[in-house]
């Protein structure tokens, strides 16, 4: 049997974006060291009810800073396995995550919205495609997880009001009502 899993972006859904319309080309956008890591508010209880509803959580994130001379793969790897050891520490959980170092101008497959991410998360952990979610805050992360199968009420887009434990209480109703 397959498991179902809830794909989430990092920046703007676990932690806090430094500014809210980045531009790409400006360093002081990015999150470059764990001292700038700032989790969204209830970010972990959401990633423990998701837990708790028997999703796997996996992280699809794009670190274009990497390409582009802001920061390392060692800098942002030392960034993900902060924020992974301080989501184990908060709720039990253990997320597992893949980055794209590329910019869109790289034309990869697995910068969002390409969906090359979200399938090696699903190949390295035998996901269902069908039983998953996708939480992102911007329409590329959504874009991504669509390609890849998931359906579009599946699909939830989060911001300052709206958050990932918002997002997860939405996905409860839903399990709730699916039976």
């Amino acid at each position: 049997m397959q498991n179902k899993a809830v794909f989430l972006d990092r920046d703007g859904v676990i932690n806090k974006t430094l500014h809210n319309h980045p531009d790409p080309m400006d360093k002081s956008n990015y999150v470059l060291s764990w001292d700038q890591f700032e989790f969204v508010e209830d970010a972990c209880a959401g990633i423990a009810l998701l837990d708790s509803l028997g999703f796997k959580v996996l992280v699809a994130s794009n670190q274009s800073g990497i390409s582009r001379g802001y920061i390392t793969s060692s800098g942002v790897d030392e960034i993900f396995a902060m924020m992974e050891k301080a989501v184990y520490v908060a709720t039990g959980v253990l997320v597992q995550w893949l980055y794209c170092p590329h910019t869109r101008a790289d034309s990869c497959v697995c910068h969002k919205p390409e969906p090359g991410l979200f399938y090696a998360l699903a190949m390295l952990n035998d996901i269902d495609m069908d039983q998953s979610w996708a939480i992102g805050d911007r329409m590329t992360d959504l874009v991504s997880a669509s390609r890849t199968g998931i359906r579009a009420n599946r699909l939830i887009q989060v911001d300052e009001n709206f958050t990932l434990y918002d997002a997860a209480l939405k996905i409860q109703a839903d399990e709730l009502k699916q039976g």
